[in-house]
């Protein structure tokens, strides 16, 4: 799928097809799924992009946990953590994520979105919708 193709995608249990597009889930499409790959080791979608100079760049996505599940998203850009938070508890519904990318305007940054584990439980993590804003 298009949305997809910059991104470089790191997830486990591929014997199990955990991670992988989804034509649709929960109302939305085009959707991802990723599984961390351990207990110490999130999943990861990746990809440098050119921030621009003079402008206020976002980066814009939806999340949701597994209905059984939750767990903890980072959004890493430059080798600086931008953004922390819980996707859950259980049974959530999609979450609309923001992180302001403007600090970094005008050089090339690597993003990194992480899925890791927050409990024993169903750490699944769908992903839609991701897109660089500026303006």
């Amino acid at each position: 799928d298009a949305a997809w193709r910059d991104w470089k995608i790191s997830s486990g249990r591929e014997e199990e097809q955990a991670h992988r597009l989804l034509p649709a889930h929960g109302g939305r499409e085009s959707v991802y799924l990723t599984h961390p790959v351990g207990r110490d080791t999130p999943a990861a979608l990746e990809r440098d992009v050119l921030i621009p100079a003079r402008k206020k760049t976002t980066l814009v996505f939806w999340v949701a946990p597994h209905a059984q599940g939750e767990w903890e998203l980072r959004v890493i850009a430059d080798a600086k953590l931008f953004h922390k938070s819980t996707v859950g508890p259980a049974g959530s519904a999609w979450k609309e994520i923001t992180v302001d990318l403007t600090p970094l305007a005008g050089i090339k940054a690597y993003l990194r979105l992480e899925n890791a584990p927050r409990s024993a439980g169903r750490s699944y993590a769908y992903w839609c919708d991701l897109e660089i804003r500026s303006e």
